[in-house]
């Protein structure tokens, strides 16, 4: 028997939630094509710039907006993302206030 020790127990926690993760991962690429079609074409530039990790001041400067407009439209585009992960089932949608 060949020794595997970076082999992970099935049984175990962190396999089910790496294969969760691979998962929820591979949905969302699928499905990144149809999300993006949400966002107007500025939401789309900034969302580029957010996924190659860059600062909303470097994001600011590449697109000769200000800080304070880059903030808001990152709040705009997690909104808009959130909403449509939501109607895809990506992720469950939340329930707010209520009694």
């Amino acid at each position: 028997m060949a020794f595997m020790p970076n082999v992970l127990d099935p049984t175990t926690e962190s396999f089910v939630d790496a294969l969760i993760w691979d998962i929820s991962v591979a949905n969302f690429e699928r499905a990144l094509p149809q999300l993006l079609n949400e966002l107007t074409p500025r939401e789309q530039q900034v969302f580029v710039f957010i996924r190659q990790d860059m600062r909303n001041c470097d994001v600011a400067e590449a697109l000769h907006l200000s800080p304070g407009r880059v903030t808001q439209l990152v709040n705009q585009i997690e909104i808009k993302l959130k909403q449509a992960c939501q109607q895809f089932g990506l992720i469950e949608r939340t329930v707010s206030g209520g009694v």
